[in-house]
């Protein structure tokens, strides 16, 4: 433990060094080193990515608009290199904002509000922004919702932002947009042609426990009548880790979608299907058809962590399901101690 204490509070160009005077066994060494490298790479993409998108939110229109219109040009192959997630999208909506895209801005928000708030870990922001740039986040999206037509649109959007940021990050959006949904105007909503089917997911994260359980199930049917399970959003199916209907039609049609993100290479969808994979119906079904491999569920979301871990991605909350898990390997510490982000970037 004292040897870990020393080699986290020096200077990260000297970890290797220490490492190898430490009289620690060869077999571990090369773990440990390679464990340093793997969060130090981390470190330094993003120190790009930060450069990359505090440049974007921090764009100002010029009187020059040839030169604006090449920028961000520039800034749009530039996003590209930022994985999924809330800063990304927040560099597309400006994008969107400085060429009037209004079709663009709406796909954008409307992505946004299908993800749940357990998408944070992966799609939150863990990358340290300015105080500046937190200002033009803030003057971005208060000028987006304040334009959009579609208040409910807005106001869910902004409720999901609500759910990824700290307030205090974004004050003068949440002086002025509310968030409070009445039950009455949530039981109209869900009676909507548009709405319902638009985002069923949304509508159920803010009935669930304001209701009763058969009231919940009744809207959760006419949300899926209104539009197949097969055809919702990927992100909406978060929804039947919480909540799965009777009829066994219906539950196919979970499974179908279900191997349809399994298929994807997104470590968000990954966890997602795990998480479905508690539930002990969906399990039977997805070892029926060899969705997922015939484990025991501890080994499954075991895998799944150490492999989130060793990819250096999201470290904290792996090590954190780890030890939930009971998995208290010794040298999961190293990935704690040895942990660039502890430095100013």
């Amino acid at each position: 433990m004292k040897q870990r204490w020393m080699v986290a509070n020096s200077p990260t160009s000297q970890w290797s060094a220490m490492i190898d005077s430490m009289g620690i066994k060869k077999s571990e060494v090369s773990s440990i080193k390679s464990i340093i490298e793997t969060r130090n790479t981390h470190y330094q993409k993003v120190i790009v990515l930060r450069g990359i998108i505090e440049k974007i939110l921090n764009f100002k229109p010029s009187e020059n608009k040839s030169k604006d219109g090449l920028l961000l040009q520039e800034f749009s192959r530039n996003l590209e290199l930022l994985p999924q997630g809330l800063l990304k999208k927040f560099g597309f909506l400006l994008l969107a904002k400085e060429s009037s895209n209004f079709s663009q801005i709406k796909g954008l928000i409307e992505e946004v509000i299908h993800w749940e708030p357990r998408v944070l870990p992966f799609y939150g922001i863990d990358i340290p922004l300015s105080d500046d740039t937190w200002n033009s986040v803030d003057d971005l999206l208060l000028g987006i919702v304040k334009n959009l037509k579609d208040k409910i649109l807005a106001k869910a959007f902004i409720t999901r932002v609500s759910q990824f940021i700290d307030e205090s990050k974004l004050p003068k959006l949440f002086d002025e947009m509310n968030t409070d949904w009445s039950l009455n105007d949530l039981r109209e909503i869900v009676k909507s042609p548009w709405y319902a089917p638009l985002f069923p997911a949304f509508w159920f994260s803010q009935l669930s426990g304001r209701v009763s359980t058969s009231e919940m199930t009744d809207i959760n049917l006419k949300l899926i009548e209104r539009k197949k399970i097969t055809q919702w959003n990927d992100h909406d199916l978060w929804m039947f880790s919480d909540w799965m209907p009777n009829d066994e039609t219906l539950r196919q049609d979970i499974i179908n979608s279900i191997k349809r993100i399994n298929d994807l290479e997104e470590d968000y969808m990954k966890e997602l299907v795990v998480r479905l994979a508690e539930n002990a119906i969906i399990r039977r079904h997805l070892d029926e058809k060899k969705i997922i491999p015939t484990k025991v569920l501890f080994k499954l979301k075991r895998d799944y962590y150490f492999r989130l871990l060793s990819a250096g991605k999201h470290v904290d909350y792996s090590l954190y399901h780890l030890l939930v898990l009971g998995d208290e390997d010794r040298n999961y510490l190293w990935w704690y101690a040895l942990d660039p982000f502890k430095q100013p970037i």
